[in-house]
């Protein structure tokens, strides 16, 4: 399966140059929607109150320490805002303007994550196959849903998913190539990084299937031909130095921090329990089981080659496909015993999903024309690709729950139908080029992708989705006094961070009972989640206003010094600015 350097040099350029259109593709989209997720804004939060002056070390996130989860994400956030864009948030005139900047400077490290992941993916199928496939996975992976959805935020499943597979890039170049030192250093490094991004998952995703495949070759020897024999990569001692640098290096980088935390902060290991079995750890009831299976849609629009590509790899059953499937399955076995079962955990199978969907790619290239089976698959990704690209504008022009804040539909009809008609046109011209190189199926299929997200963010960001309800909340308390204290006191959930980064300021949890001195204003706010009894206001405060959050409500109160007056606000439900 190997290559002639040639050949890889310039599959790796296509690569690159695949990595850069996606960049270029999306990165306009970022300014569009507000900050209105929930993960992301936890990881803006804390770099936020890291710029203010909070400590970088053990940063704090609404006031209190940020251990539940490791720092570096909040790191690399919080170096990516300017400065001045800080400072602008804090003048009324340019307030609107900074905050359409920082949603750009905090998401485009996401963005670049989620390209370093793709080029990750090619090194990956390189190293696993060959170049070719390497580079159908690179592009394979830059167009799923999946994809497309998260990797335009800064998370931690995002910047994990990037170290994953650089890890396990190398670490397949130390098993099916001749690159035994590089891949180990590599794969230590890069697990060390993705420990960094959110713990001990790393090592379910990196670990995990490298020793599984060790155990699959001292079962089945003659698994498949390698660069060396499998008996000599796991028996002899050339193994050992390169394990042992890769361990030390893993964990000078991944564990100081760990040891810091757990020296300094108290109770510190029943909370970190509490976040790698996720047992109690959001509060919601159990996803189900199936929960996993039912996101397979997250893989459009590469479901029929992902198919094609299992049925290949069934068929085979050789060691480099153990090891492709083997990144895939093994973690998510275990995965799927933990109850809180979110579809952001499937970040870092992107690449292991675009390597199985690329396997069945080349098988199906590979395949003449004539084949009535390979045109049947053709035909059916084309139909699969065209109903999703045309119906998607011709849905947002007429189905009721695709609105706009204003009310009106996401597209004019007459935008949508030529939306359609260039969707049309476009996948036409693919398929009739397939019949002369069949790899315009690959390139096709990846410029719809990137162009229908466009046409998505369009008209996400004037959705409430994209329209953050809790940011009028805070409008309207500055609007009560500039500088007002704003604190929530619940036990069970913290104010969401949403509004503390549109207050600009930190939201501490105080219990208003406590709140006695009267020499100044100060505002309560509290969650209501739906089915649940309005909730009083506090002895001493007022009625404020009332915004809905999707599911929830959020109420405010307050207590006016003697000084102010302030006029009570009923915001409709749902509004958004």
């Amino acid at each position: 399966m190997n290559q002639s350097s040639p050949q890889s040099g310039r599959h790796f350029l296509l690569a690159i140059l695949a990595a850069a259109i996606v960049f270029a593709f999306v990165a306009p989209t970022l300014r569009w929607p507000q900050l209105t997720g929930g993960n992301e804004n936890i990881i803006v939060q804390t770099a936020l109150e890291i710029r203010r002056g909070g400590p970088w070390l053990v940063p704090t996130m609404l006031g209190e320490p940020r251990i539940k989860k490791p720092p570096l994400v909040a790191w690399i956030t919080a170096l990516s805002m300017r400065q001045s864009t800080l400072d602008q948030l804090k003048n009324p005139a340019t307030r609107e303007q900074a905050y359409v900047d920082l949603a750009w400077q905090v998401r485009w490290t996401g963005l670049l994550a989620g390209c370093v992941t793709m080029l990750a993916t090619y090194f990956l199928g390189k190293a696993i196959y060959d170049s070719r496939l390497g580079l159908v996975a690179c592009m394979v992976a830059g167009t799923t849903i999946l994809f497309q959805k998260y990797m335009r935020q800064s998370t931690s499943d995002v910047h994990l998913a990037m170290w994953v597979t650089i890890a396990n890039a190398g670490f397949a170049c130390a098993l099916f190539r001749e690159h035994l030192w590089r891949g180990m250093l590599v794969g230590g490094i890069a697990t060390g990084l993705a420990f960094l991004c959110k713990g001990p998952v790393a090592l379910l995703d990196t670990v995990l299937p490298a020793m599984a495949l060790v155990l699959y070759w001292r079962w089945q020897k003659n698994a498949v031909p390698l660069s060396r024999d499998p008996q000599e990569l796991i028996s002899k001692a050339v193994w050992i130095y390169p394990l042992i640098s890769s361990a030390a290096l893993f964990a000078m980088i991944a564990l100081p921090w760990f040891v810091h935390v757990y020296f300094t902060v108290p109770d510190v290991a029943g909370t970190w329990t509490t976040e790698v079995s996720r047992q109690g750890a959001s509060g919601l009831a159990p996803d189900s089981i199936y929960a996993y299976i039912a996101r397979i849609p997250m893989n459009w629009p590469w479901i029929v080659m992902l198919i094609v590509g299992i049925v290949t790899i069934l068929r085979a059953r050789g060691a480099r496909d153990v090891y492709a499937v083997g990144l895939l399955v093994l973690p998510l076995i275990v995965l799927t015993l933990i109850p809180d079962r979110k579809e952001r955990y499937l970040l870092p199978f992107v690449a292991p999903l675009a390597l199985i969907a690329a396997r069945g790619v080349m098988v199906w290239i590979g395949v003449p024309p004539t084949d009535r089976s390979a045109r049947w698959i053709g035909i059916t990704h084309w139909v699969v690709l065209a109903v999703v690209c045309i119906g998607f504008p011709i849905a947002g022009a007429m189905h009721p729950d695709m609105l706009r804040v204003d009310g009106s539909p996401w597209y004019p009809l007459s935008m949508a139908i030529w939306c359609g008609v260039g969707f049309c046109a476009l996948i036409g011209l693919g398929a009739l080029s397939q019949r002369y190189f069949k790899a315009s199926i690959v390139m096709t299929t990846f410029i719809c992708v990137l162009a229908l997200q466009a046409i998505a963010m369009w008209a996400y960001k004037d959705s409430p989705g994209g329209r953050s309800s809790l940011k009028l909340l805070a409008e309207i308390i500055r609007q009560t006094a500039p500088d007002v204290d704003v604190f929530d006191y619940d036990e069970n959930v913290r104010v969401d961070e949403e509004l503390a980064i549109y207050l600009n300021r930190t939201i501490l949890r105080i219990d208003p009972a406590t709140m006695t001195s009267a020499s100044q204003t100060v505002v309560y706010v509290t969650c209501q989640d739906r089915g649940e009894a309005d909730p009083p206001a506090p002895a001493g405060y007022q009625f404020l206003a009332r915004v809905q959050d999707r599911k929830n409500y959020w109420w405010a109160f307050v207590r006016s010094a003697a000084s102010d007056s302030v006029l009570p606000m009923s915001v409709p439900a749902g509004s958004v600015p």
